[in-house]
């Protein structure tokens, strides 16, 4: 049996939010890490009114992303927080250069932490979706029950507990 509460998930995804709260977190929406403020975890609008998410937080994958961008990271320091909405400008610039599927080709291989926003329809049907889990597109955006356990793994529990 598995006791699980949304309440307590809820409360256990927040915990990294918590503790930076005590510490370097402000209240001030989009003046964080993970909410925006940053030019290297963000979204950007293509050409085609579409978007991009980036989301290079460590330095190998922002190194990856300037360098798709064509923007030396030496000129484009990540954690410079003074630059950070000039450098958000530039990259939107440069973002704003090409159509979606132009900026999905050229970071398919690459470590950039870049993917392309969908809508659901095109989610489901996304070739990484695919291959999580394999669906029928008429149930593509129908999710499977989770946390998926064996039935096999569920009768050797039950068969341990019975007394002797």
């Amino acid at each position: 049996m598995v006791d699980a509460a949304i309440v307590d998930g809820s409360a256990s995804l927040l915990a990294l939010y918590a503790g930076r709260l005590r510490r370097d977190w402000s209240a001030e929406r989009g003046a964080n890490m993970l909410d925006g403020a940053p030019h290297y975890y963000r979204c950007y609008e293509t050409s085609d009114g579409k978007y991009m998410a980036v989301g290079a937080i460590e330095p190998q994958f922002y190194a990856a992303l300037c360098e798709e961008l064509g923007i030396p990271a030496a000129e484009a320091p990540q954690h410079d927080r003074a630059r950070w909405e000039e450098l958000a400008a530039r990259f939107a610039e440069v973002f704003r250069g090409a159509t979606q599927q132009a900026w999905t080709r050229r970071f398919a291989h690459s470590d950039a932490c870049v993917a392309p926003v969908l809508p659901l329809a095109e989610a489901a049907l996304h070739p990484h979706r695919r291959t999580a889990a394999p669906t029928p597109p008429s149930k593509a955006c129908c999710s499977r029950r989770l946390p998926r356990a064996s039935r096999a793994a569920a009768g050797a529990c039950r068969a341990r507990r019975r007394p002797p």
